[in-house]
């Protein structure tokens, strides 16, 4: 099994990337892979597609046959939602916030090394056990009581989603 969660759109060649996943997974094998499908004017990667088609091409291209592709919308539930909001994007928000009075406005990152997360980690290492258990407490918190994610159709155009791509390799 191949487990890719939130990378894809920070790679530059998405054929390579799934030729790779083939290759690695033994007949049998399953990938799961979860990204948000960003149009161009939103991304923070380099790596989107416009059309459900044009990643089901990509994929068995690959050697993932369209017949055992599946593509989701996901989404958070409107719980998880407002808990996710509250508890780790206004934290996220106002250490952005801070950082751009600090060092100005700069552009969006285009690769996971660009991010301000990762300029800081060898700050934030020292933090690492308590963000850990914030973010653990966080999940759990908000997967208590209801499931966290709605997963959902979508439609032939898939700008803006997170995706969730499921596939078999024969």
């Amino acid at each position: 099994m191949v487990y890719s969660c939130d990378t894809l759109e920070h790679v530059v060649c998405p054929r390579s990337f799934f030729q790779n996943v083939h290759r690695v997974l033994s007949p049998g094998g399953r990938l799961y892979l979860t990204f948000p499908n960003e149009s161009p004017g939103n991304m923070q990667g380099v790596t989107a597609f416009r059309t459900r088609g044009e990643l089901v091409r990509l994929l068995a291209e690959c050697g993932f046959p369209a017949a055992d592709v599946s593509i989701e919308r996901v989404d958070l539930s409107p719980r998880a939602g407002r808990a996710v909001a509250a508890g780790r994007s206004a934290p996220r928000r106002l250490a952005k916030r801070v950082l751009r009075r600090l060092r100005g406005i700069r552009p969006l990152p285009q690769t996971i090394d660009q991010t301000d997360y990762f300029a800081a980690a060898d700050r934030l290492d020292r933090l690492a056990a308590l963000i850990n258990v914030y973010c653990w407490l966080l999940m759990w918190l908000t997967g208590a009581s209801q499931p966290v994610f709605r997963l959902g159709a979508i439609p032939d155009e898939v700008w803006d989603m997170k995706l969730l791509i499921r596939a078999h390799r024969p």
